[in-house]
């Protein structure tokens, strides 16, 4: 087979690959269970927290700073009816200066972290409801099912802790499915020639 043919399956398993290590992550946490809960049957025992995040790295070993880096929030009360999402660019509020709340290892392992000492909060609101991350003299979390601080019901924990999260595998895009598909075809009619060339010999 021709060399340009084999350097094309080359660029194009190149590229799915940086596809593949993309900076874009999505960590999930299970928040224990609420201090204070205004509607039980709405907010449920406590939230489940994902957020889609992204600081432009690709390396394992990260600081994320939910000011700036996230891309998507959603929350999902476990044992209540209560669901909704909120965008990067829908800050209601933020007291947040230097402060990252989120970090991984050198494993990748997600960690939140509310327990640092400075005095801050970051607070996400739209029309579904109102979510705030917060430190120090301000609450861990507080949530209310519309937007700010005067929706109908809260809930809200009372002291700070930090929380292991996981990673949510990341679906692969139609794009990347055929990027693959194509080199992994280029490679199988090399392979194939090569055998029938082996084979007249």
């Amino acid at each position: 087979m021709k060399n340009w043919i084999r350097m094309l399956c080359l660029a194009v398993m190149c590229a799915a690959a940086g596809q593949v290590q993309a900076a874009v992550v999505t960590f999930q946490f299970v928040y224990p269970n609420w201090n204070v809960n205004g509607i039980p049957g709405l907010f449920g025992t406590n939230p489940i927290v994902t957020m889609t995040l992204d600081n432009g790295s690709n390396n394992l070993n990260q600081v994320y700073n939910l000011e700036t880096d996230l891309l998507n929030l959603h929350v999902q009360a476990s044992g209540g009816t209560f669901t909704n999402s909120w965008t990067g660019s829908q800050i209601f509020l933020t007291l947040s200066g230097p402060f990252n709340y989120v970090s991984t290892n050198g494993s990748g392992t997600p960690k939140l972290s509310f327990t640092q000492i400075a005095d801050n909060r970051i607070v996400y609101s739209n029309s579904g409801g109102t979510f705030q991350f917060g430190t120090g003299v301000f609450t861990a979390s507080w949530l209310t099912a519309g937007p700010g601080f005067g929706a109908p019901g809260e809930a809200y924990h009372l002291t700070s802790f930090d929380l292991v999260g996981t990673v949510v595998p990341a679906v692969p895009e139609p794009t990347s499915i055929a990027i693959y598909g194509i080199g992994a075809l280029g490679m199988g009619l090399v392979v194939r020639r090569r055998k029938k060339r082996s084979a007249i010999i």
